[in-house]
């Protein structure tokens, strides 16, 4: 729990963290990183590309999953590799997009107490964690925002045995952890459900990298763009 100076933030700096919506689409072709993805194993078992946007997982049943487990990916923007990720890189930076769209109730957050996606946040709820999380002297969000963490499912299918998909199931910002003794040193403001959000991160732009073909943020993630830490959470067949 947030201790009663940072309660008391809540008052006092409450418009200084609230955002414009801008919710504008960017980017409404695919570009060859997406039509690349489109034409590989992801067109199958994670999202394709069609007209720039995401394309729904197909259905697997239940049933025909032989292997699946859950792994959280930390994002760590400061590394060379994942400087697209850094709150300043760019003047709509992943964080606004993503406040942004919950702010006009584009998509949905979710508690950051775990990775079930089962207890839904309004975006009041949101802006209050990033107000306790910007402390006493109201730090701006882009030096409360440490990093991202990525929640993926590793699935076997029975039909594809021996090979190994991976789908995305949430995207959390990170920032520090108030209570350090308790677990890491950062944790989870909020998750976004990502089947819910492609779409919605389909239409906008990420910085360009040096070098790099120019992708929108599902292409970022689906194309597994970024390099982290990861750490398997758990080992069953009947994850959700």
């Amino acid at each position: 729990m947030a201790n009663k100076i940072f309660r008391n933030a809540l008052f006092a700096f409450p418009l200084m963290i609230s955002l414009q919506v801008m919710a504008q689409s960017n980017a409404t072709q695919p570009t060859a990183t997406g039509q690349k993805l489109q034409a590989n194993g992801l067109a199958d078992f994670g999202f394709g590309i069609n007209n720039g946007h995401a394309r729904p997982w197909p259905q697997i049943a239940e049933k025909d999953i032989t292997y699946k487990k859950r792994e959280y990916t930390d994002i760590n923007p400061l590394l060379n590799e994942n400087k697209i990720f850094d709150p300043g890189s760019s003047n709509n930076p992943l964080y606004t997009i993503i406040l942004n769209g919950i702010k006009a109730g584009i998509i949905k957050a979710y508690s950051g107490e775990n990775h079930y996606f089962n207890t839904a946040m309004t975006s009041e709820e949101v802006f209050q964690k990033m107000a306790v999380a910007s402390g006493p002297m109201a730090m701006p969000i882009s030096s409360v925002v440490k990093g991202y963490c990525v929640l993926d499912d590793m699935l076997e299918v029975a039909n594809k045995k021996g090979q190994f998909f991976n789908r995305i199931r949430g995207i959390a910002i990170l920032a520090t952890n108030d209570q350090p003794a308790d677990g890491p040193a950062l944790k989870p403001l909020f998750w976004i459900y990502y089947p819910e959000a492609a779409d919605y991160l389909a239409t906008f732009q990420a910085p360009s990298a040096p070098g790099k073909p120019s992708m929108n943020w599902f292409e970022v993630f689906e194309s597994r763009s970024f390099k982290g830490n990861t750490m398997e959470v758990n080992f069953h067949k009947g994850l959700k």
